[in-house]
Formats: C-alpha cells, sequence, structure tokens
C-alpha cells in the first residue's frame, strides 16, 4: 500500500507518543540520584589563543591573597 508523506509522517510520529524533559531539572534528579557532588559556587572560565597562562596565575593570585582557593585544570 502506497502512503502519502503527510500520511507516513503521522504514523512515524505516532510510534512514540511520549514527550521527553530535557530541561535542568532532570538533570539535576540524576546527578542527587548519582550522589554527585555540587560543584564550586564560583567558576572561572578562561578561554582564548593567547594568555590563558598568564591570566589564570594572576586569578589565582587574587584568589589566594584574598583567603580563597583556586585551582586550575
Amino acid at each position: 500500500m502506497r502512503q502519502t508523506l503527510e500520511q507516513w509522517l503521522d504514523y512515524i510520529g505516532g510510534l512514540h507518543p511520549i514527550t521527553w524533559d530535557l530541561t535542568l531539572d532532570r538533570v539535576s534528579e540524576v546527578a542527587q540520584r548519582l550522589g554527585v557532588v555540587k560543584p564550586a559556587r564560583q567558576v572561572v572560565l578562561v578561554a582564548g589563543t593567547n594568555g590563558k597562562g598568564s591570566c589564570c596565575e594572576a586569578l589565582a593570585d587574587l584568589a589566594t591573597s584574598a583567603g580563597g582557593s583556586f585551582g586550575v585544570t
């Protein structure tokens, strides 16, 4: 039996009528169930072509002098 494109799309669309929850709430629930430790409250991302090492070193000095901690990965 030959179907039109519209009929075929309706058929395919009806195979899995479940909608997926792709929000961050779902990710948070999975992390909680796995016992994942929450990351640090303050994160600084340094990106670019040049100067990342110098910038990270300066940020580490600032954080340390303010009594904070600093990690570079």
